[in-house]
């Protein structure tokens, strides 16, 4: 799995200066929330996910399930494992 960066966060969102600035306050913002630590999401991240309490960065709290939508698609560990298409054979 890829540890959570700003780099790759912008490379996700955008790639202009004002659009970069956003992403540096989302990243900041899981920082000092706990959820990214060591280049990971954390367990408080998925224990906020469940209970439906994540907190995003104030300037994009209008956008916050496209935020988290899209932080999943890049940091989900489950995600990325493939399917196990044997699981189904009897």
């Amino acid at each position: 799995m890829y540890p959570v960066t700003k780099q790759i966060l912008a490379a996700h969102f955008c790639s202009r200066t004002p659009c970069f600035i956003i992403v540096m306050l989302i990243y900041e913002d899981m920082i000092s929330n706990g959820y990214i630590k060591r280049g990971q999401l954390t367990d408080k991240y998925y224990e906020d996910k469940a209970n439906g309490e994540i907190k995003v960065a104030e300037e994009v709290a209008d956008s916050a399930p496209d935020v988290i939508e899209i932080i999943e698609s890049i940091y989900d560990e489950k995600a990325a494992l493939p399917e196990d298409v044997r699981k189904n054979n009897s």
